[in-house]
């Protein structure tokens, strides 16, 4: 049962994101592609972008992966400085998102919150650029 309610509650937040970007897409073409100003296109790319990244900064335990990554950000938010660029330097704008995280949020879930805003404002940013040509909700289906 819990499977069935994970399902509906991540088709849910994908179909609000798709029904979104459908309006925005029939705005712009109402108004023959025209770009629309920077802090509405913005609002528009929040909108869209708010109930995955949501879903991904509330998850506990979901992957193979999430314990991994918290402890990451444990040990780069307390180990030495000297410790943390010997052992993970080799990313250092993943250091720095951590950083940015543990400043911002003070806790795990954070990192989770930044990683998934930066990835998902960027589709949204690069399907945006093809909305004359292809069908918005469609790219975000395919992604």
């Amino acid at each position: 049962m819990e499977y069935i309610i994970s399902l509906l509650i991540y088709i849910s937040t994908f179909g609000i994101s798709m029904i979104i970007l459908s309006k925005y897409q029939s705005i712009c073409k109402r108004n023959n592609y025209v770009e629309m100003p920077v802090i509405k296109k913005g609002i528009w790319f929040l909108l869209t972008i708010a109930a995955p990244v949501f879903i991904s900064a509330v998850r506990f335990g979901v992957g193979t992966d999430y314990f991994g990554y918290v402890e990451i950000y444990k040990r780069i938010n307390t180990w030495s400085s000297y410790a943390v660029w010997s052992y993970y330097g080799h990313e250092p704008l993943y250091l720095f998102l951590n950083e940015v995280a543990f400043y911002l949020f003070g806790s795990g879930w954070g990192i989770f919150f930044l990683s998934s805003f930066i990835i998902h404002i960027f589709i949204v940013m690069g399907i945006d650029y093809f909305k004359k040509d292809m069908s918005l909700p469609l790219a975000l289906f395919l992604y």
